[in-house]
Formats: structure tokens, C-alpha cells, sequence
């Protein structure tokens, strides 16, 4: 029920003119980066501030496909994925074997190492003049790249969603609230922490070549540190816990910041101010809030 509203809503806004579809395009491409991350920290208690490295190494990695070895966009963005699987399956080994704030510090300094690479490593990325000119979506066939930009999305919400409810995510949360008790039970905790850590990157991969293929060029900005930020406020914002959460995060950073700056010289400062009281009025995301309103009335009646 909920997926088929959203996915009409969705859609209707794909189909209301170039600007109103490529916003509604970003928006979609932000939610699967969004689920990547939330698949990580909701999922595994994973928390990384540096998921912008493997939306970057996607992103080259479908724009070199495409422009050296010609590939169109179902073998370039398989191209990137396959790229940050392997580099988190390579950094994955260590970085799993940490947590907390040691954990997120590292994947920053790997987000800076995949940045310092793109910007210095001009014959390869193009430097800071970034790779430009793909061609992965023929204009002809923009309209149908949107829809099966959505199916794509959607099919993924519904994958997790089974996912996060089979034994396995089970498994997974049980190690997410209790990792000593869970490894004393003899669940296999590295090893889950390294497989939802490689499905993360992977998915996250996978929004970065759908980036490339969106704007037609990638640039080391991809990898910044504002990239990782917007992939936390996607999910801090709609609820870490909330499987549509991330929709309602990309929502407000997409299409909300497009309406404030449409109006507002100072919209990021006014951004700014409504992702903090989100933050203080609702520590678990707008749906966690509505979600505590519901059973606070549901209770007082």
C-alpha cells in the first residue's frame, strides 16, 4: 500500500517537465545512497562518515567504463559496482574489525584517500576538471531511464525490507544492540559485519554510476566530505530505523532545499536550521516522531 503511493507520486513527478523530473531523478539516486548507509548503520550498527568513497568509486569507475572501453549504462554502472566491492571488500577486512568513532574516522580517511586520488590522478580522472561528456542515457530514452530509475529504487526498498526481516536481519540487529551477547551466542560477528559492510558499498556503488549516468560527468567532489554528510542527513533526517526513512530524508534535502532556493539567498542556513530542529524536536527522524506521536495518542486514548 505504502510503496504503491509513493511510487505514483513518484512517478507523477517524473512526468511533470525537465526540471521537475531531473530534481525527482536526484531525489531517487540520493534515497539509494541513503539506503546503502542505512543498511550499515540500522542493519549492522555500522557507522561510517566516509560513504562518499564508494558513491565516488562507482561513479568513476561507470564513466571509465564508458569512455575507455565504450560501455553502455547496464555494463558501466555493473562496472562501478564492481569497483567498490572490490575496494571495500580489499579495506573492508580492517575496517569492520573496528567500531564507533574509530570505525567512522577511518572511513573518513579512506573517503580522503579515494578525493586525494581523483583530484591528483589527472590522466586517469581528469584531476579537478573531473571526466566529462558521458553519454550513458541517449536523450531519446530519458523518459524510460526515469521510470526504470524508480523500479530500481523501489525493488531495492522491497529487498531490504524482506531482508532486514529474514533470520539473517534478525541476526544482524541482534549484533547491532548486542555484540557481546551475540557473539557469545556464536553468531559469526566479523563476518556479518564484513558482509552487510561489502552489500552497503556495493548498493552505494551502484547510486554513484547512476550519479554519473544523471549529470553526464564526475568530479572529485564526489567523494567529499559534503557528499558523505548528505548521505547521514538522508537518514538521520527521515529515521535511522525507518525503512522509509531515507525517502523522507531525500525528500527534505532535495526537494526541500530546491524550494527554499528558489526564494532565499541564505536557503542553506535556513536548511541548516530545520535539520537541526528535526534533530532536537526528534532525535529518531521525522517518521520515528510521528511514529512516537502515533502511540503517545494511541495510549492517552
Amino acid at each position: 500500500m505504502v510503496q504503491g503511493l509513493v511510487a505514483l507520486v513518484l512517478l507523477w513527478a517524473l512526468g511533470q517537465g525537465d526540471y521537475s523530473r531531473s530534481l525527482t531523478e536526484d531525489l531517487l539516486v540520493m534515497l539509494l545512497l541513503g539506503l546503502s548507509l542505512q543498511v550499515m548503520m540500522a542493519l549492522g550498527g555500522l557507522v561510517s562518515f566516509g560513504h562518499a568513497a564508494f558513491f565516488a568509486l562507482g561513479a568513476y569507475g561507470a564513466a571509465l567504463a564508458h569512455l575507455h572501453a565504450g560501455w553502455g549504462l547496464l555494463p558501466a554502472l555493473v562496472a562501478g559496482m564492481a569497483l567498490a566491492l572490490a575496494v571495500a571488500a580489499a579495506f573492508g577486512l580492517v575496517l569492520t574489525r573496528m567500531s564507533g568513532v574509530y570505525l567512522a574516522m577511518l572511513s573518513l580517511a579512506l573517503a580522503q584517500l579515494i578525493w586525494a586520488g581523483a583530484s591528483q590522478w589527472v590522466g586517469l580522472t581528469g584531476g579537478d576538471n573531473g571526466l566529462i561528456g558521458l553519454q550513458l542515457i541517449a536523450a531519446e530514452s530519458r523518459a524510460v531511464f526515469g521510470w526504470g530509475l524508480l523500479a530500481l529504487v523501489l525493488a531495492c526498498v522491497a529487498l531490504l525490507g524482506r531482508w532486514s526481516a529474514s533470520s539473517r536481519g534478525a541476526a544482524l540487529q541482534a549484533l547491532r544492540d548486542a555484540p557481546l551477547r551475540a557473539a557469545a551466542s556464536g553468531l559469526p560477528v566479523n563476518r556479518l559485519r564484513y558482509q552487510v559492510f561489502v552489500l552497503s558499498a556495493t548498493l552505494a556503488g551502484l547510486a554513484g554510476g547512476l550519479w554519473a549516468a544523471i549529470k553526464g560527468a564526475v568530479f572529485p567532489s564526489a567523494a567529499g566530505v559534503a557528499t558523505s554528510v548528505d548521505a547521514l542527513l538522508v537518514i538521520l533526517l527521515g529515521g535511522v530505523h525507518q525503512l522509509w526513512g531515507a525517502l523522507v530524508g531525500s525528500a527534505l534535502l532535495v526537494w526541500g532545499g530546491a524550494e527554499l532556493g528558489r526564494g532565499l539567498d541564505y536557503w542553506r542556513g535556513v536548511l541548516g536550521l530545520v535539520i537541526m530542529g528535526v534533530m532536537v524536536l526528534s532525535p529518531s527522524g521525522v517518521l520515528g516522531g510521528l511514529r512516537d506521536l502515533w502511540l503517545r495518542t494511541r495510549r492517552g486514548a
